[in-house]
């Protein structure tokens, strides 16, 4: 089984972050809260339980700076 090098790991990252931003910017373009909420909930269903637990709480630490930042 071949590993990845480094410089292949990096690439692989370079195009997962690049397509990431494509649906961040396709997602935000979404008026329809049922229509945002169904991308959403197909996304989360990847992750079991305990990831979406700590989704959770990184969402929620988020949120939490961000009134903060924004008060």
């Amino acid at each position: 089984m071949k590993t990845k090098t480094t410089k292949e790991t990096t690439m692989s990252n370079q195009r997962s972050t690049m397509l990431i931003n494509k649906i961040d910017v396709v997602y935000r373009d979404i008026e329809s809260n049922d229509m945002q909420y169904a991308v959403t909930k197909f996304i989360l269903n990847a992750f079991n339980e305990n990831q979406l637990k700590e989704i959770l709480k990184f969402s929620k630490r988020i949120r939490r700076e961000d009134k903060k930042q924004n008060n």
